[in-house]
């Protein structure tokens, strides 16, 4: 008895895919959608743009699938796909933002802009910790995963996450306040 796409494990519908099956990534697709518009809503909360991006991920997601070697879940490579992609757009600047810019008063514009360049450099310093740290805070702030949900992300204890994420936080407090420094935080504050 042959089973529907469906009724198929992702790792199933993955090895389809890879063997040039596309009715299986169109049930992948609709396994994750919801996921990838809730990333992409949440990360970037430009909600004109997560249609257009959702189809970019899924897009990238196709092309890079035959090199996919299965080390992770699908679910987990197709989070970091979006994930990346969404980092990447957030640094693009938004015309309506610049739209509201110009129309707004001219201290609230700037202070919008240090806030921007801080959240910036918050990012790039984040990506300075180590790649667990990153992810776990990255899955819990960024994205609103639980914590329950990140250890099954990071495949580890739930208790061993609450302190992964702790010392996460811990290092990235200290890079923040060592490379950007309270006195310019407190001004945007």
């Amino acid at each position: 008895m042959r089973k529907e796409m469906k009724d198929l494990e992702d790792e199933e519908l993955v090895v389809l895919c890879q063997n040039g099956n596309r009715e299986a990534f169109a049930e992948l697709v609709m396994r994750y959608k919801g996921m990838v518009y809730t990333m992409i809503h949440r990360v970037l909360n430009r909600p004109w743009e997560t249609e257009d991006l959702a189809q970019d991920v899924f897009l990238k997601a196709y092309k890079a699938l035959p090199r996919f070697r299965r080390e992770a879940k699908f679910s987990t490579w197709l989070y970091r796909i979006c994930y990346n992609l969404c980092v990447t757009t957030a640094t693009r600047k938004d015309p309506r933002e610049i739209y509201e810019a110009t129309i707004s008063d001219p201290r609230t514009v700037e202070r919008a802009y240090e806030r921007k360049e801080i959240g910036e450099r918050v990012r790039e310093l984040l990506s300075e910790l180590p790649p667990l740290y990153s992810t776990a805070i990255t899955l819990r702030h960024i994205h609103g995963l639980s914590y329950a949900e990140i250890a099954d992300v990071l495949k580890q204890p739930l208790g061993t996450t609450k302190s992964t994420i702790s010392r996460g936080r811990e290092r990235l407090r200290k890079l923040v306040l060592e490379r950007i420094g309270w006195e310019e935080l407190e001004d945007i504050l």
